[in-house]
């Protein structure tokens, strides 16, 4: 079923949820105040360049981090 699938592409380690990624090998999810601190703080460092949305969540999941909801 699909929640097997999604599940076999998820990990727990150390009580943090992880996603496998295909060229990162493991990108930690981002929930609650660590994902608001943790997106603002990659939004500051590159707001500069108005980027859009998609280079924006690339440029999340080079530095490690993904969320649910992502595209």
């Amino acid at each position: 079923t699909l929640i097997k699938r999604r599940a076999n592409n998820h990990t727990v380690s150390e009580g943090r949820l992880y996603k496998r990624g295909m060229s990162i090998p493991l990108l930690k999810c981002l929930v609650g105040r660590d994902a608001i601190a943790i997106l603002q703080e990659v939004h500051d460092e590159i707001a500069g360049q108005h980027l859009g949305g998609r280079t924006l969540t690339k440029k999340f999941i080079r530095a490690g981090y993904y969320w649910p909801s992502m595209g």
